[in-house]
């Protein structure tokens, strides 16, 4: 006879009767380590509930008295694995010699007896880098005629293959396209320019640092000098001629530079003073006759 559930081993009492523990009963007793599972007689137990070890859970994975989520990762052979942490529909393919199911289990997509088997040429099955069955590749004998072959695209190749913008150019990884060729962006064209997919020829007036322009439409061979605090590579590039850490200066009368309007390095014209003896001067030097 009992009143309550605590009268009980069980810990279970229906119309005053001790009843026996079972699996379904909504209360932990028997070795079960959660309520209904964990232990040696019931079912195993799903994630977050209590456990005493691995065995007690779903995933076989218990840390802290609590069954974890199975990962490919916990050196534990759960969820549909067909080795440990490889194998199933959510972990990475097994490497040779581990347990499979089938082909797809294995890197070498050769199951044989539920062992993953080394690939070879003569397996039934593509794998290593053949491009057909047993053929192909850089180990296996070469293709017959209908069979897969795929030669690994190259920038020299003749084909628009890759992320390749026109024919072995443009892209991440080909050079860049010449003018006229198609691009995707400015960055597939050697002149950067971009238009309507087509690769234009570099101008002065594009916008873009170009040719051998030292900042975008000035400097280098080509195009106008830069004005003050534009990018050069040398004095020549700039306007005032003077380049100082890769800047354009402003001329000045002190800068060593025939620029500005002087007649001769740093004298003359309307800004710097008077030119010594033996320095150039552009004015004309008239006789002055008297009657």
């Amino acid at each position: 006879m009992c009143g309550k559930g605590s009268d009980c081993a069980s810990r279970t009492c229906t119309s005053n009767i001790c009843q026996a523990p079972t699996c379904t009963d909504s209360i932990k007793n028997q070795d079960e380590t959660d309520i209904d599972c964990g232990g040696s007689a019931c079912l195993r137990c799903e994630d977050s509930r209590t456990c005493g070890e691995g065995s007690d859970c779903v995933s076989r994975t218990c840390t802290s008295n609590t069954c974890q989520t199975p990962t490919c990762s916990d050196s534990i052979k759960n969820q549909d694995e067909t080795d440990i942490d490889c194998g199933g529909s959510t972990c990475p393919r097994c490497v040779d010699t581990k347990t499979c199911g089938e082909g797809s289990d294995c890197v070498s997509r050769a199951c044989t007896l539920n062992i993953c088997q080394a690939p070879t040429c003569s397996d039934g099955v593509k794998n290593q880098d053949e491009t057909d069955i047993d053929c192909g590749g850089s180990t296996c004998s070469q293709c017959v005629d209908t069979k897969t072959c795929n030669e690994a695209p190259t920038c020299i190749d003749g084909f628009k293959n890759q992320d390749e913008t026109d024919v072995d150019c443009g892209g991440s990884t080909c050079p860049q396209c010449e003018d006229s060729k198609t691009c995707g962006v400015g960055s597939d064209c050697v002149s950067r320019a971009c238009t309507s997919n087509i690769c234009q020829a570099p101008t002065c007036s594009d916008g873009i640092k170009n040719q051998g322009e030292t900042d975008i439409d000035c400097g280098g061979s080509t195009c106008p000098q830069c004005e003050d605090s534009r990018t050069c590579g040398v004095g020549s590039d700039c306007v005032s001629r003077s380049c100082t850490l890769s800047i354009c200066q402003a001329p000045t009368c002190s800068d060593g530079i025939k620029n500005q309007d002087e007649t001769d390095i740093d004298c003359g014209g309307r800004t710097c003073g008077k030119c010594g003896v033996g320095k150039k001067c552009c004015e004309d030097i008239q006789d002055v006759l008297f009657s």
